[in-house]
This record gives C-alpha cells, structure tokens and sequence, in this order.
C-alpha cells in the first residue's frame, strides 16, 4: 500500500475484517462478532459466512494466513504489524489475535486494506506474486498491462 491508487484497488479486491458504515461507525464484515479480554491485547473474532469469488468459504486459516503474511512481510502503513504477538484459530469459525500491547482501537484497525483477506493459497506467496483471479472483495483481477488493471465483477 504505497499510494493512494493502491489502497483504492486493494478495497475493491479484498473484503477486510471489520468496515466503516456512512456515519464512520465500525460494522462487522468478514469478522461478524468481536471481543477483547479485560486488557485489550487479546482479541477474538468471529468469522461471518462469507465467500471468495470462486464461491469457497472464507475461513478462519484464510484469516490466519492473510494476517501471517504482513507480520511476514512488513508492508503495513495503516498498521504496525510488529504488534500482533500471535494469531491463530480459536474454533471453527474464529480467529485469535493477541497484541504485544493494549488497544483500545484495534477493532477499527481492521477496517484498513492491509488487513484485507486472501485465500490461503495465495497469502503465502510472495510481495507482488499475488494474482487476485480469486479475490474476497466485489471485483476481481482479470488483467493488467502496465500500471493499468482490469476488474471484473464478482
């Protein structure tokens, strides 16, 4: 995420955790229900019936995998991604993210594209090897030449 055509192309080929309604309130997405323990370092995310565009479910390892990948990485603007001590599933349709500090705001982190979801296939792949033919967003990649990209409707 390095422009602001990046985080424009990203919201429309990835569904994020949580989203921001017109009023700027944080509503549940690809997360339907959270809670965070007494010292808001731990929280736990329920994960909503949702599909990628090759109608797969999305999962919590999908979640799991997408999260694992800017830990690995690095790339997170909108959020340091050295504070997440660990992530896991917790159940059959939830995630656990522990924080290595308290906060109070992270729900509204997960609205951002950085935490944006990928099958688990592609998010272990490598900066810039990601193909987006699969996508959990409205649109999907289906070219590009160029700095130019086509998007299909899901």
């Amino acid at each position: 995420m390095t422009t602001a055509g990046h985080y424009i192309l990203a919201s429309h080929l990835l569904r994020t955790l949580t989203k921001l309604d017109k009023f700027g309130k944080i509503q549940g997405d690809i997360a339907a229900r959270w809670e965070h323990s007494a010292d808001r370092k731990t929280w736990t995310l329920r994960i909503a019936e949702a599909r990628f565009s090759d109608g797969q479910r999305i999962g919590p390892a999908d979640v799991v995998a997408s999260i694992e990948r800017q830990r690995k990485l690095g790339t997170g603007v909108h959020f340091p991604f050295e504070e997440i001590a660990h992530v896991k599933e917790s159940g059959p349709a939830e995630v656990e993210i522990r924080l290595r500090q308290a906060r109070n705001d992270f729900i509204y982190d997960l609205s951002k594209p950085e935490f944006g979801v990928l099958p688990a296939a592609q998010a272990v792949k490598g900066r810039n090897e990601v193909s987006f033919a699969v996508s959990s967003g409205a649109y999907y990649l289906s070219g590009q030449k160029g700095a130019s990209y086509s998007l299909k409707r899901n």
